[in-house]
């Protein structure tokens, strides 16, 4: 059986004999980061649990051959599978049916038709249990193994007066003491005279004058009494502040006969604090993620705010804009500037580096670039000025910002047509394409340093140029849509970003972003993705 990975929210196995619900879920699941894997029938999820464990099962009950209830008793009498959370989600809302739901081991249950937003909080709750159920048994396991590595170290260096760290009692089936040691003695502040007269009676007074509690001994020799021949633990408050824990066995003979019991004690105050101290540490950090999440999301908020009107409505050209980020936050762009209804400049930009940092950078250049329109600059002094610009800001890092900067300008003829010039400076990023009206696709390939090295304020930057007609299209996009990579670990590339081109439809700019778009996702699929994507298309 595979281990979980961690690549995504989570790893959800939908079961359910409706395509449509499967459908349905896994679309809004998908949408919200998580992976997602499904199941028509109860035989075909037990065969993909044991391939491949789930963080999170969403089980519909009424099904054909195994019904939902037998399935998820499958899986808890599994030791590899009892642990995985079970939401079911089933039509049968009778009250019956959700106990029943909850006694073969579901953590909650969903009635159809049900509401995308409670699945998603549902899901998300029970996982984030999970996850620090999971933090806790670690950290738990952790303490246990460095006390037990204490008792230790402590039983050897006083070999000779002490067998063990725990404190031990043994008593025969008529209540006599047949046994202790001094690690009782000293656990318990006894006396040695008191267990010397080796009655149990006057032992258990002595010990409960000691409990926070005293009806603790009171129930625990009531259940010893109904039930001699099983194991008992408990933990024991003392008056003075520890906390004892202690075990009970029976001693038993080949014949299941009972010949009394063997008590085993430890102070395990320390343990209690240090898990109560994991308790409240594990609740700091879930409110600092909470508020780490939510900065985030206002921080791409206001990243998209910097950002101009995806579709702007400008006379002579049709532009469409689309960006999506990686993470929260990222440093893909894109802008244009209307010098007049006749003459605009569009620009994809794509600053080195991701997340918080990039969206830094990103912001620098988007201001950078607007404060540029203010100058009378022709396109390539325009990018050796941005250059020199943003040294300041990606020296200190070794950050910079790939730029594709286009100019379209419309000229009236003296036969009264119309013919328009693009105009393309490249500083890094990637060459972009022209669509003409009859299919035909070229490539433009003109090439510069990066902005914010330096370099190319010094050496310059070329200019390209070619006459474009009306109905053709100029593509530009971030490296974001080229390195975008599938399950496979195969990218891409420009062959495919050729191809989908190509193929795109272009009856208008809405179509054709929207046919490279489902190009790249239905390549990339259910894989993570690596890097923030920017197309933005003009239409003449």
């Amino acid at each position: 059986m595979n281990n979980k990975t961690n690549t995504s929210k989570g790893n959800i196995l939908i079961v359910d004999d409706i395509p449509e619900n499967i459908r349905l879920l896994a679309s809004t699941l998908k949408k919200q980061g998580y992976k997602v894997r499904k199941a028509i029938n109860g035989s075909m999820a037990l065969t993909g649990v044991q391939a491949f464990l789930p963080d999170l099962i969403l089980l519909d009950i009424m099904m054909p051959d195994m019904d939902g209830y037998q399935v998820c008793e499958k899986l808890k009498a599994d030791e590899q599978t009892r642990n995985i959370p079970i939401i079911f989600i089933s039509a049968l809302d009778d009250m019956l049916d959700k106990v029943k739901a909850f006694k073969v081991g579901g953590v909650d249950y969903i009635s159809k038709p049900f509401q995308t937003e409670e699945v998603l909080a549902r899901v998300e709750t029970h996982l984030s249990l999970q996850t620090m159920q999971n933090q806790l048994n670690t950290k738990n396991h952790e303490l246990e193994q460095l006390v037990e590595q204490l008792h230790l170290q402590n039983a050897l260096l006083k070999a000779q007066q002490e067998a063990t760290v725990d404190g031990i009692l043994v008593i025969d089936e008529n209540d006599n003491i047949s046994f202790y040691n001094r690690q009782f003695l000293k656990l318990w502040h006894i006396p040695p005279e008191i267990v010397q007269q080796g009655d149990y009676n006057i032992l258990s007074m002595y010990i409960t004058s000691q409990l926070k509690n005293p009806t603790d001994i009171l129930t625990g020799a009531e259940y010893i009494y109904n039930y001699k021949n099983e194991i008992m633990y408990g933990e024991i408050y003392l008056k003075d502040g520890r906390v004892i824990e202690r075990h009970f066995a029976p001693i038993l003979a080949h014949d299941r006969q009972n010949h009394g019991r063997v008590w085993y004690f430890r102070d395990i105050t320390e343990r209690k604090s240090a898990e109560a101290i994991i308790q409240k540490s594990n609740q700091r950090l879930i409110q600092l993620n909470h508020q780490m999440m939510h900065e985030l999301n206002l921080a791409r908020e206001i990243q998209a705010g910097l950002l101009p009107p995806s579709n702007p409505n400008i006379s002579n050209f049709e532009i469409i804009c689309f960006t999506q980020p990686a993470r929260e936050v990222g440093g893909d762009f894109y802008s244009y500037h209307v010098f007049d209804e006749n003459h605009v400049a569009v620009v994809v930009g794509d600053v080195s580096g991701k997340g918080v940092s990039a969206a830094l950078l990103m912001a620098t250049s988007l201001s950078q670039l607007e404060a540029s329109f203010t100058l009378d600059l022709t396109p390539e002094e325009r990018l050796a000025h941005l250059d020199h610009a943003m040294v300041p800001y990606t020296k200190q890092h070794h950050q910079n910002c790939a730029m594709c900067y286009v100019e379209l300008t419309t000229v009236e003829n003296e036969n009264l047509s119309k013919s328009t010039t693009l105009q393309v400076v490249n500083a890094g990023c990637l060459y972009p394409y022209v669509r003409r009206k009859d299919g035909s696709v070229i490539w433009l390939e003109v090439g510069g340093m990066p902005l914010g090295v330096g370099l190319g304020a010094e050496v310059g930057y070329h200019t390209l140029q070619t006459d474009v007609s009306k109905g053709d299209m100029v593509i530009l996009m971030s490296d974001g849509l080229v390195e975008a990579y599938n399950m496979y670990d195969e990218m891409f590339g420009f062959e495919r970003l050729k191809n989908a081109i190509s193929q795109a439809n272009n009856r208008t700019i809405k179509t054709l972003l929207a046919d490279l778009q489902n190009a790249v996702l239905s390549f990339i699929d259910e894989a993570e993705p690596h890097d923030d994507m920017t197309i933005v298309v003009v239409q003449i």
